[in-house]
């Protein structure tokens, strides 16, 4: 059997020679081949006149079909192809630049169509979209693209050499969520391009359509895709072109109302090259999806799609097909709850007391969502990483609450949660942090003892409520307004209460005689006080303590 290889690409100068046996059944014998490699480079046999004149006649025939010009181009596309992506330091300002990716941990730049948008992908991408009027977008393999075109006129025999592949091109449906799973699947490569040496081969990496924008960054050393665009052919304001109806798409700002946030639910049509389809690159999400065959391959639908254009084609706004965004920082961010969570083995949960943790998850879900039109500006480059612990109020749970949460957070910046004074005390006095390391910051709601007002003794420390010096001025107000001369003030011996009860005394006795709170003056006859110690936990409802905090 004489098999011309695809092996190495040795473009016929070298066969093979297979040995192989076959059962009666005419199924062949597992480890029963050989191959025996014959070079063609120094062949002495003799010419047959006739084959050399059948192949001179084929050569002419090929060489007037591949001379023939389909069309013509604004400008040179002459990316780095698939091959080529080398490292580069960055711009003065910093930047990667058009078409390359920047690896910020070791300052290299990387640029062709195996790491980033190019000419060469977005003019292909464009062309196979073209193949079918009905397709939302396109995507092509990096790999599939293999040398450059001049501007002006093209011939066949330059889209032959730009895409050498007889792959077939087909209409496909899918869904939100696996266009997502391919552009994810897209930047796997791109996990090892901090590495020391100077060149890759990344033939996965897709190139896009203009109907299809899509951002991306590196999470600790890994890619993530960030946010995907379609273009909404369909929406008030977009193109009708019969010839090209996505032709807008390509000079569009990003804000345009035909850009609309991809639906991972929603299907979409998009055409890819049967290799793709069937798996090439490990794009297996797609296989058994199966589709409508167009009968073209991407050189032909690339001539096709020149052809249709009485002047020259343009490629657009080609580098923001695929933008890298600036790395994300992730910042983590601890929970104080009082309670432990639904279900918890551990112990009861209140569902107040649950709820108010729960606000703070659901806070953090919303600022990381970038999409979501909440506060999309607010720390656009961040992801904030929570996890909680119990830590009850005024238990003395405080100090291994901060265990617990460095433990799982090593990096922790803040500490935030509806923490009762004590616990806030306990955790943020200058003492405490200096024994336990602890140089988060700690955010209360509902904090309110007024001694924690001092930031040399708790430092870090911010509260969100006002402390009890103003709150009890509102209650001797009331105490004022019904005319209520003899109050009784019980209180625990929580830090809450202790400094909560002589508060309100002094501004209640204040407003009965008529003088500032702010003055220190000994406690009216017409205050009494009871102070107890607690037994049992709680600062909120049916505790009967630090109600206020």
């Amino acid at each position: 059997m004489l098999i011309v290889p695809a092996r190495g690409q040795m473009f016929g100068t070298e066969i093979d020679n297979i040995t192989a046996a076959f059962s009666d059944e005419g199924i062949l014998v597992p480890n029963g081949a050989s191959v025996t490699h014959i070079s063609l480079e120094d062949c002495g046999a003799e010419e047959d006149e006739a084959t050399v004149a059948l192949l001179d006649k084929y050569q002419a025939e090929l060489a007037t079909a591949l001379n023939v010009i389909v069309g013509s181009i604004a400008e040179a596309l002459n990316s780095s192809h698939a091959e080529a992506s080398i490292a580069f330091p960055p711009n003065s300002d910093g930047s990667a630049g058009d078409g390359c990716i920047l690896i910020a941990d070791t300052e290299q730049v990387f640029c062709g169509c195996g790491v980033a948008s190019c000419k060469q992908g977005a003019f292909v991408a464009d062309a196979m979209r073209f193949a079918a009027a009905a397709a939302d977008f396109s995507v092509t393999n990096a790999g599939s693209v293999r040398s450059e075109l001049p501007s002006g006129e093209v011939s066949r025999g330059q889209l032959s050499k730009l895409l050498p592949f007889a792959n077939e091109l087909v209409l496909v449906k899918v869904s939100g969520a696996i266009l997502k799973s391919m552009l994810s699947h897209s930047l796997t490569d791109h996990i090892n391009r901090s590495d020391t040496s100077d060149h890759f081969i990344s033939g996965r990496f897709l190139q896009c359509s203009s109907t299809l924008r899509w951002e991306w960054s590196f999470l600790r050393g890994v890619p993530i895709v960030k946010t995907v665009s379609v273009w909404e052919r369909n929406a008030d304001g977009c193109s009708s072109s019969e010839t090209d109806p996505t032709s807008d798409a390509r000079n569009a700002t990003a804000d345009h109302v035909c850009w609309r946030p991809l639906n991972e639910t929603r299907v979409y049509s998009m055409v890819v090259d049967d290799f793709i389809l069937g798996g090439g690159d490990e794009y297996t999400m797609l296989t058994g999806l199966g589709g409508v065959q167009l009968a073209i391959s991407a050189s032909d639908a690339a001539a096709a799609y020149l052809a249709a254009y009485a002047t020259v084609v343009e490629i657009g706004e080609w580098a923001n097909r695929t933008k890298q965004l600036p790395d994300v920082i992730e910042i983590e961010v601890g929970l104080l709850c009082q309670t432990f969570r639904v279900n918890d083995p551990e112990g009861n949960v209140s569902s107040l007391e649950r709820e108010e943790c729960d606000h703070f998850y659901h806070m953090l879900d919303l600022l990381n969502d970038k999409s979501d039109g909440f506060m999309d500006e607010l720390l656009p480059d961040v992801k904030l990483v929570p996890a909680e612990a119990y830590i009850g109020c005024n238990d003395g749970l405080g100090p291994s609450a901060v265990a617990n949460l460095s433990n799982q957070l090593p990096n922790m910046i803040a500490a935030l949660g509806p923490t009762c004074s004590d616990d806030a005390s306990d955790i943020t006095n200058d003492a405490f942090r200096a024994s336990a390391s602890f140089d988060a910051v700690h955010i209360a709601s509902i904090s309110t003892a007024p001694s924690l007002a001092n930031e040399t003794a708790f430092p870090k420390l911010a509260r969100l409520v006002t402390t009890d010096v103003s709150l009890t001025r509102g209650f001797a107000f009331l105490a004022e307004r019904w005319k209520w001369t003899r109050v009784a003030v019980i209180n625990d011996d929580s830090l809450w209460a202790r400094e909560a009860g002589p508060a309100f005394a002094l501004a209640h006795q204040a407003s009965h005689l008529g003088i500032s709170p702010r003055r220190h003056t000994p406690i009216s006859p017409c205050i009494s006080t009871v102070s107890f110690s607690r037994f049992y936990p709680g600062e909120h409802g049916g505790g009967g303590a630090e109600s206020s905090d």
